[in-house]
């Protein structure tokens, strides 16, 4: 009854907009093994050599654990309970569950298996994929398209030609990006941020002429092209432009820098350029939900906003949720944002299934009076003056698990100033600044 209920009210308050689903960062494990021990990953051996009363993992997953099946198939069930006919579904990459310990046939054995189930789960819905850091063979790891990631390149899109347009599979041939067409009126671009990471070992992140540099050189006709037309963008890609924050099982991992320094600054002078026809940009990656702004050369106000969605698995320290986001029908703008979430200890308990519960929505549940640039600076000032806030976005972040830390003020100041500023210039000296009491 309680799902019911959730499901009316949200089909009665979409009257004049259709919705874009964000899944991201699925890292399906087919090795999860329910009543293993959650510290070995949720893999063998057996329950009867765990102490009783241990936490054993549950049947839809554990926080120190990748995606069983059953949570997958719960999640595509969700989303079509409630999708519309005018839906669109993004899935911003990641569908391994750790791509350096599974070997090259795994790997592209579970990226064609995720796209056929999806396209039997949404056979007349269009759905548009990036690559993940997790989807290339060894992870994080993409060089020359035209040559030795030519077959990483050629299997991926093997995989993803069960959903994707036969122009799109077309385009994206050459490097994993390209350019489809929505809805009329809408340019989509589709990013591969793996030649944008900083851990990709055969990029140097310089403006040479390499696959890294030629893919913005193709993003920058792309929204040229765009304003040519008259067309709204939108962009998606799974490594978000800026900084960590510090989400990730309480602690700041990897280092702070998402993409390479060269990478960043040439997105900002784009978003400079073109942001006002940039409607909606979504990432995943960092697991938790956020965003990141992006200035005008002022340093003041806003030329655009990331949107970095969280992840399906509950993998590490949050629980399973996904963003849907309202679109005006007209105007194929940014009109709402709902965030939902499976509690896996009620999911997980005996007779339990996984039920996916509506948790926030943006601008209503904030006080916002919109979802435009000059609301959402609102909304970070307050994060910025009010502490008890800023622990409530953690919070969220989280998708309402209680990971148990404490937040101090250095977690606090790597949220706030990733948030902030994606601007390297700006980042630098906000990360030094001791946040307020």
């Amino acid at each position: 009854m309680r799902f019911a209920v959730l499901t009316c009210f949200v089909l009665v308050s979409l009257a004049s907009t259709y919705s874009v689903w964000q899944l991201t960062d699925i890292h399906v494990d087919p090795d999860y093994s329910i009543g293993a021990d959650p510290a070995k990953g949720c893999h063998p051996p057996s329950p009867a050599k765990l102490p009783n009363g241990a936490e054993v993992c549950g049947r839809f997953g554990n926080t120190k654990a990748y995606s069983p099946v059953a949570l997958v198939e719960s999640t595509l069930d969700f989303v079509n309970s409630l999708r519309g006919k005018d839906d669109v579904i993004v899935h911003t990459g990641d569908v391994s569950w750790y791509t350096q310990t599974i070997g090259k046939a795994d790997e592209m054995y579970g990226l064609k298996q995720l796209a056929t189930v999806m396209h039997g789960a949404f056979p007349d819905t269009k759905v548009y994929p990036s690559t993940g850091n997790h989807d290339t063979w060894p992870c994080d790891i993409l060089g020359n398209p035209e040559g030795v990631s030519k077959w990483v390149i050629d299997d991926y899109m093997d995989a993803w030609q069960a959903i994707l347009g036969k122009e799109e599979l077309e385009q994206a041939r050459y490097a994993g990006y390209y350019v489809a067409i929505p809805r009329p009126g809408v340019m989509l671009i589709s990013l591969n941020s793996v030649y944008f990471h900083q851990d990709n070992l055969l990029v140097t992140g310089h403006l040479d002429g390499g696959a890294h540099d030629k893919q913005l050189g193709w993003f920058e006709k792309s929204l040229a092209a765009a304003e040519q037309s008259n067309m709204t963008v939108w962009i998606i890609s799974h490594v978000p432009f800026g900084f960590h924050e510090d989400l990730h099982d309480g602690e700041i991992q990897w280092g702070p820098q998402l993409t390479f320094l060269n990478t960043t600054q040439k997105y900002i002078s784009l978003m400079q350029r073109y942001g006002d026809r940039v409607a909606l940009q979504v990432y995943g990656h960092q697991h938790s939900s956020g965003y990141r702004l992006v200035h005008q050369a002022d340093g003041k106000n806003l030329a655009a906003i990331q949107f970095v969605a969280p992840s399906v698995t509950p993998h590490v320290g949050k629980y399973p949720s996904m963003w849907r986001y309202l679109m005006d029908d007209q105007t194929n703008r940014l009109v709402g944002i709902e965030q939902w979430f499976v509690n896996l200890t009620l999911a997980n308990q005996d007779g339990g299934r996984a039920t996916w519960e509506l948790q926030a929505r943006w601008p209503q549940d904030f006080g916002m009076a919109d979802l435009e640039l000059d609301s959402w600076q609102k909304y970070t000032e307050r994060m910025r003056t009010d502490p008890a806030f800023l622990m409530k976005v953690r919070r969220l972040a989280l998708a309402n698990y209680d990971d148990g830390k404490t937040c101090d003020d250095d977690c606090r100041q790597q949220l706030l100033c990733a948030t902030l500023y994606t601007e390297p210039a700006l980042y630098e000296p906000c990360i030094k600044v001791k946040p307020k009491a």
